[in-house]
C-alpha cells in the first residue's frame, strides 16, 4: 500500500511535543509545493531549536520501549480492574479512558471528588459532548504505578456505584 500513497504528513505537536509538520511524498510533489503553495513562499524556515527538539523527540520515541510496555500494563491494569468491579468502559486500546457519567453535575462532582484524592480527572460535559453523555475523561501514562492505576480504579468505582439512580 506504501507506493499507493501520494503524500504523508507528520506532525510534531502532541506526542511530539513540539511543534510544526512534515509533508512527505514524491518529487514531483515537493516541487509542486514549494512552487505553488502560497503559505509556503510567505513563511520563514523552522528554528533551529525545533528541528533540534524534532530530532531529540525521534529518538526518545526510538528508546521508550520499556516506557510503552508499562503504559499498555496500566490500560490493561485499568480496564480489568473496572470490569471486574462491573463498570463499562468504551472501547478503546488508547491512555487515553472515558467513562460516561450521565449529566453535567454528576459527571462534574464526580471529578471534583476525584480531584480531592489527587486525581486529577477532568469532566466533558454537554454541550461539548451530547446531553446524556457527559464523561470523565483520563489519561494514563507510564510513569503511573501499577498501584495508582488501581487506586484510581477503585475509587472510580466506588464512586460511580454511589451515584447510580
Amino acid at each position: 500500500m506504501e507506493d499507493l500513497v501520494f503524500a504523508r504528513i507528520y506532525t510534531y505537536g502532541k506526542a511530539m511535543g513540539v511543534h510544526g509538520a512534515a509533508i512527505v511524498g514524491s518529487q514531483l510533489l515537493r516541487d509542486y509545493l514549494i512552487n505553488f503553495s502560497r503559505p509556503f513562499c510567505f513563511t520563514t524556515a523552522m528554528p533551529l531549536h525545533s528541528v533540534m527538539a524534532i530530532a531529540c523527540a525521534y529518538e526518545l520515541v526510538a528508546q521508550a520501549d520499556d516506557a510503552r510496555q508499562r503504559l499498555y500494563q496500566n490500560i490493561a491494569i485499568f480496564q480489568t480492574s473496572l470490569e471486574n468491579k462491573g463498570v463499562s468502559l468504551p472501547p478503546s486500546q488508547t491512555p487515553i479512558q472515558a467513562i460516561i457519567v450521565p449529566g453535567n453535575d454528576k459527571v462534574r462532582a464526580c471529578a471534583a471528588r476525584l480531584a480531592a484524592k489527587g486525581f486529577d480527572i477532568r469532566p466533558i460535559m454537554s454541550p461539548t459532548v451530547k446531553r446524556g453523555q457527559e464523561m470523565l475523561r483520563l489519561c494514563l501514562h507510564a510513569f503511573n504505578t501499577g498501584e495508582e492505576v488501581a487506586e484510581l480504579a477503585d475509587l472510580l468505582a466506588l464512586i460511580l456505584k454511589e451515584n447510580q439512580p
